[in-house]
């Protein structure tokens, strides 16, 4: 059952394609990349309840943790999926996906 948990947002993600690079806004690319395939619409409402709540966290925060996974520096159930995704992102990537993060859950609220 785990490798379902992690084969099907990896489906999602490998069928969406690229992200192009002019399309850089933070939101593009948390779509694009695949994130709201397992960490839903602007981070707060994941697929299942073991995966964390983005919206509304600290942009800082959330690029530390993805560096972190990127370098390979977590262990865990979480980093057979986290360490190739964030992998995928730039710093600068990872600052735009976390600068939108951080204020998405405001924005969906707003809305």
């Amino acid at each position: 059952m785990k490798a379902v948990n992690y084969l099907l947002p990896l489906s999602l993600i490998l069928a969406g394609g690229p992200v192009l690079a002019e399309e850089n806004s933070g939101k593009k690319l948390y779509e694009g990349k695949g994130c709201v395939s397992c960490h839903g619409a602007a981070g707060i409402a994941p697929i299942m309840a073991t995966y964390p709540k983005l919206g509304g966290q600290s942009a800082a925060y959330t690029v530390a943790k993805l560096k972190s996974y990127k370098a390979g520096e977590i262990k865990g159930a979480s980093s057979a999926l986290m360490t190739p995704m964030a992998s995928m992102l730039s710093e600068e990537e990872m600052g735009a996906v976390a600068d939108y993060l951080e204020g998405a859950a405001e924005i969906t609220a707003a809305e």
